[in-house]
């Protein structure tokens, strides 16, 4: 499982307000949202890092998850399938609460179907592109830990 920095956990950079035994520094530093926790218990075994040491980490804030995805509002856990007011703007968290999947149709049959009727498809490629540009800005906010725009004009992603 690959972790990332909460915002928590970048404010603990700073200030050091969570206290972390120099061996647990040592591996939260490297929790970028890129390296998985193995990876990271490997590249620290020499300092005696150990899973507990991840634990409580994750328990205390400091990291999380890196499917979650951070907005002004709060952060969205795609794994868990929750969303909640943390990491959110002072005075503009959400309330915690529960995705729900919806059923879907299976977009290869739709697909089939519509080439032989001349229908337009569930997902063309409008809404193709509607859905990658949104997951670039979200794996973008990710890596970065910036909010993303888009630019519909000149089809443009950036920081802002």
């Amino acid at each position: 499982m690959i972790y990332s920095k909460t915002e928590t956990g970048r404010q603990v950079v700073k200030d050091r307000s969570v206290p972390l035994t120099p061996r647990q520094r040592s591996a939260f530093i490297l929790f970028d949202g890129k390296r998985t926790v193995d990876g990271v218990l490997a590249a620290t075994a020499g300092m005696g890092v150990t899973a507990e040491d991840i634990q409580f980490m994750a328990d205390s804030g400091t990291v999380m998850p890196a499917a979650a995805c951070f907005e002004a509002d709060g952060t969205m856990d795609l794994d868990a399938l929750t969303y909640s007011g943390e990491g959110g703007e002072q005075g503009k968290q959400i309330e915690a609460g529960t995705l729900t999947p919806e059923p879907d149709q299976n977009h290869m049959a739709n697909w089939l179907d519509c080439i032989r009727s001349r229908q337009r498809p569930n997902a063309d490629i409008e809404y193709g592109v509607q859905h990658s540009v949104a997951t670039i800005m979200a794996a973008d906010a990710l890596h970065t830990g910036l909010r993303q725009r888009y630019d519909r004009e000149n089809r443009r992603i950036y920081a802002g």
